[in-house]
């Protein structure tokens, strides 16, 4: 996080804690909800920090404040409170209690008829389902998002707009799986099947995969929201995977076509990802179809859409696009060019931070590497496996470790088969 970030977020917690001492011991119901949401936000802006044990603490504060007597006003407030507990509880790997929170708001509010507290209670499941997930429990996981969709599969009522505004009182969103605290039902629902898609597909069972990621289809596809039609986009992903794992690769390329068609002119960063990665997915398929000289359009098409875009995630998508571009190239017998692809990726994300981008650039740069192994250019690809261990070697980051690591392996065994 950035000095100014740290700064904002500072100053931020000192308001927070302004608030709580001006309205903290007041028994009006109104100042009891501005203590509340002030402690929720100062949870939040320790979140922030990397302070999550000071933050699960203030979370705490606030149900001990509200306390189990309050009111039906307040009890959104307290789903909150102990959503976010859990999320920074699943963070900090205490993957138990963060499972015992959610379970404690489905306990306490799952019968609630109040819109806001439906929704919050359906995050709860949905966040217990990832919780699983990250916890290796498939199963579990599976069973967390069905429950989810029977408790609220058949409901249709919209967020009304004053429940919208009403919204914008906490103007911290705290995110984690494309799931806030403020989701509307839609969107929680189709996570919850996007989600048990994904599970039932790590557990190779395909066709079911395709059941669900249809189910999202036929149930959202008319929504004008863009959380909503993010997640039926990542369900038309989804299908396209589970039919390359049943090795219906055609198939597959035929959805990620549908993907990037509907969302082609989006200006939303999400739905550009998921255009990103559908177009990539797309390259991947053709390529596993030996239609390397397609795949290869494929990827450029990515670069070209995307190569203008500062979000992280999208520029991840554009350094693996010319990677695998490269590759391709390489299978063709397009050796210069293909190392041309791997040298965009250096001059692009080189002096990248991240190591989403670090890994991409070193990839390049061993997958360069290995073009120049011959025996006329030795010295070259030894020169290339330098610059790896030079860029990364002291880099604690697991993925930059291990192409040090190649690095190193490949100009032994260059080493190895020169001729004496």
């Amino acid at each position: 996080m950035s000095k100014r970030k740290v700064d904002d977020s500072e100053e931020q917690i000192r308001i927070y804690d302004k608030l709580v001492r001006q309205f903290g011991d007041s028994r009006i119901l109104g100042d009891q909800m501005r203590t509340a949401a002030a402690l929720i936000n100062k949870s939040v802006a320790l979140r922030q920090l990397d302070r999550r044990q000071e933050g699960i603490a203030v979370c705490d504060e606030v149900t001990t404040r509200l306390g189990d007597s309050a009111p039906p006003a307040l009890w959104q407030l307290f789903a909150v409170a102990l959503i976010n507990k859990g999320i920074m509880l699943a963070e900090l790997d205490r993957h138990e209690e963060a499972l015992n929170v959610d379970d404690e708001v489905v306990r306490r509010f799952g019968d609630s008829r109040r819109l806001l507290v439906k929704e919050l209670v359906a995050g709860a499941l949905v966040n217990k389902g990832n919780t699983f997930a990250l916890s290796k429990r498939s199963e579990e996981a599976i069973g967390a998002y069905d429950e989810v969709l029977r408790r609220f599969g058949s409901c249709s009522e919209p967020t009304p707009f004053w429940m919208r505004q009403a919204k914008r009182f906490y103007h911290e969103v705290v995110r984690r799986w494309q799931f806030s605290p403020y989701c509307a039902l839609d969107e929680t629902l189709a996570t919850a099947l996007v989600n048990k898609g994904a599970m039932l597909a790590e557990l190779k069972r395909s066709e079911e995969a395709i059941g669900v990621y249809d189910d999202v289809a036929s149930r959202f596809r008319g929504s004008w929201r863009s959380a909503v039609r993010n997640q039926v986009a990542s369900a038309l992903l989804g299908k396209g995977v589970a039919l390359s794992q049943l090795n219906r690769g055609e198939e597959a390329i035929g959805i990620y076509d549908d993907v990037a068609r509907q969302l082609g002119g989006s200006s939303q960063p999400a739905l550009q990802e998921t255009a990103a990665k559908a177009l990539f997915n797309k390259g991947v398929g053709l390529g596993r179809l030996n239609r390397s000289e397609e795949a290869v359009g494929a990827y450029s098409e990515v670069v070209r859409r995307f190569e203008g875009c500062a979000l992280p995630a999208l520029q991840k998508q554009v350094a693996l696009a010319l990677v695998n571009k490269g590759f391709r190239l390489g299978k063709l017998n397009r050796s210069e060019e293909a190392i041309s692809a791997y040298d965009e990726v250096v001059r692009r994300f080189g002096d990248s931070s991240l190591p989403i981008l670090q890994e991409d650039v070193g990839r390049a740069l061993l997958n360069k590497g290995g073009s120049l192994a011959q025996p006329d250019r030795r010295a070259e690809a030894v020169a290339i496996y330098d610059e790896v261990v030079l860029r990364f070697g002291h880099s604690s980051e697991p993925a930059l470790q291990k192409l040090v690591a190649e690095a190193i392996a490949e100009k032994n065994a260059l080493a190895s088969d020169e001729p004496a």
